[in-house]
């Protein structure tokens, strides 16, 4: 197990959640935010924490997802654990833990697990997520 999973896992110092106010913080640990989010077509989602300007999730992807693109959203996603293929613009690169991807607003893109286990990515959207921002695209020379 990778130290970012274990860490996850609660088998190492677990990870928290501040957020901040004008009265003090709240916290919570990462691994009890992530809840028991069911997968959805291999992708299992669980929000963390947001503001009316962006929101992170934890993200766990099982097989993959289907070639896309977010129209008025920038996303900024951390491999925390587990080994993939990230298809953009027509090129792929093998992501690993303790990569950042960087994915501005209108880059078609998908990622696909490579591994057995769940891939396992820490996402940051701004502004936060909306379902209805995504939009399928064809895949260009696959």
């Amino acid at each position: 197990m990778t130290a970012a999973a274990a860490s996850l896992a609660g088998c190492a110092d677990r990870p928290r959640v501040f957020r901040f106010t004008a009265d003090g913080a709240e916290t919570a640990y990462l691994a009890d935010r992530m809840g028991k989010a069911k997968f959805v077509e291999g992708v299992a989602v669980s929000p963390i924490a947001s503001t009316a300007e962006a929101q992170a999730m934890v993200v766990r992807v099982k097989t993959g997802e289907s070639y896309h693109l977010h129209q008025n959203q920038d996303h900024l996603i951390y491999m925390l654990s587990g080994r993939g293929r990230m298809t953009a613009g027509g090129r792929s690169w093998i992501v690993v833990e303790g990569d950042l991807l960087v994915v501005p607003r209108k880059v078609p893109h998908k990622f696909v697990n490579l591994d057995r286990e769940p891939a396992v990515g820490l996402v940051f959207y701004a502004p936060p997520f909306d379902p209805k921002d995504r939009v399928q695209v064809k895949e260009k020379g696959f």
